[in-house]
Order: structure tokens, then sequence, then C-alpha cells
């Protein structure tokens, strides 16, 4: 009976620590999503007039698919508990981003 106990105690850490690496990888994934959507919009800004081909606003677009998917999948693979942790660390705007893309996930 005592090393049931103590294998719990054991996993606690170690469901602990897998929940942190998953806020800090969400966490990672929405810097990188406003840094290249900074970039982006940045170059379009400096572009020369006339040379507003929509390229840009392409390249959002799929590296917007591309974080949403990669957020999306890393989402899927959490437990509703986990989720909430992660929710709840994150500033109010980032929480309504990720909480957007857990509804649909769950959808089903």
């Amino acid at each position: 009976m005592s090393e049931t106990l103590q294998s719990k105690v054991i996993e606690r850490p170690k469901a602990r620590e897998r929940v942190q690496d998953a806020l800090a990888e969400i966490t990672t994934l929405l810097r990188k999503h406003r840094l290249v959507e900074g970039l982006v919009h940045e170059q379009l800004e400096h572009a020369p007039v006339g040379d507003h081909t929509g390229r840009g606003e392409i390249v959002e677009s799929l590296v917007t698919k591309q974080n949403r998917a990669q957020l999306t999948r890393k989402l899927d693979r959490l437990h509703p508990a986990d989720i909430a942790y992660v929710l709840e660390a994150l500033p109010l705007d980032e929480r309504l981003y990720i909480w957007d893309m857990v509804r649909a996930a769950r959808d089903g």
C-alpha cells in the first residue's frame, strides 16, 4: 500500500513539469506568432507605393494558419485540467485567443 502512495507522490511532480512545459511551449508559440505578425506588418508599411501585391497578406495568412495548427495540436494533447492551468497563467488577450481554439478543437 505504501508503494502506491509513493508512486503517486512521484507522479505529481512529473505531471506538474509536463503542464509547465506545455505552458512554456504555448507561450513561445504565441510570442513567435506576434513577432512574425509584427514583421509582416512592418514590411508592408515600408514597401514602396504600388508594391502591395498581397504577398504580405498571403505570408501572414500562411504563418497564422501554421501557428494555429501547432497550437491546436498542442492543446489537443492536453488534459482539460492542464488547459485550465495554461489559460489561468496567460494574460487576458492570449487567454481569449487560446480559448477560442480550445472550444473549436473540442466541438467534435
